[in-house]
This record gives C-alpha cells, sequence and structure tokens, in this order.
C-alpha cells in the first residue's frame, strides 16, 4: 500500500504544471488539421435516427391498435423483434412516450397479482 502512495506523490514532469502548455492538455479545436474537423452538416440531409424513429412510430401505432390499445413498451418491443425488426426496447419506451401512448394499467385490490385472501 505504501509503495503505491510513494509513486502517487512523487514529483515528475507529468505531475508539475509547466508555463509553456495551456491549462489543460487537451488540444484546442484550432489547433486541430482541418481534416480532423467535423464537417459541416447540410440542412437537407436527414439523420438516419430521425429516418428510422419515423418507420418505427408507424409499425409501433400499427402494433398498439392491432392489439386493442392495451399492449405496453415491453409486448411492442417482442412484437417487433417477432416481426425481424431488430430494436431496443427503450427505443420502443422513447418511442412510445413521443406518440402519447401506453399500456394497459391494471386497476382493483389484485392489480399486483398478488393473492390476499384473508
Amino acid at each position: 500500500m505504501r509503495a503505491r502512495n510513494v509513486h502517487r506523490r512523487a514529483p515528475g514532469p507529468l505531475r508539475r504544471r509547466r508555463a509553456d502548455l495551456p491549462y489543460s492538455h487537451r488540444p484546442r479545436l484550432q489547433d486541430r488539421p482541418v481534416h480532423l474537423l467535423r464537417p459541416p452538416q447540410t440542412p437537407d440531409v436527414t439523420p438516419a435516427r430521425v429516418v428510422r424513429d419515423t418507420e418505427l412510430k408507424i409499425l409501433i401505432q400499427e402494433a398498439y391498435n392491432a392489439n386493442y390499445r392495451v399492449h405496453g413498451a415491453r409486448k411492442i418491443w417482442r412484437h417487433l423483434n417477432r416481426q425481424g425488426w431488430t430494436v431496443a426496447r427503450c427505443t420502443v419506451e422513447r418511442l412510445m412516450r413521443e406518440l402519447g401512448i401506453t399500456g394497459a394499467v391494471r386497476e382493483g385490490p389484485d392489480a399486483d397479482g398478488v393473492d390476499r385472501a384473508p
């Protein structure tokens, strides 16, 4: 344990702040070569996520309506994966929130499924 602390506390060129280095060691954006900078996005190109989300929203709405508007995100996610659409469950949850649809919620004294006989 002591040997580990010795190396941590040892002064060295990396531990001291040099006057010729900027405060951060990360390169500044203006110092990078032009080919490494992110190209400007053109407004006429639609991101791939937006295109896929519009396709999935249609499929989610169809699956939701076909199952009497009671299926939640997990069952719709399973339905889509059975149909051949590889999609994450969190994506289905996010798109269902955007669409404003929810699964049916059980109500009543036995909503949790536990039998509480007197």
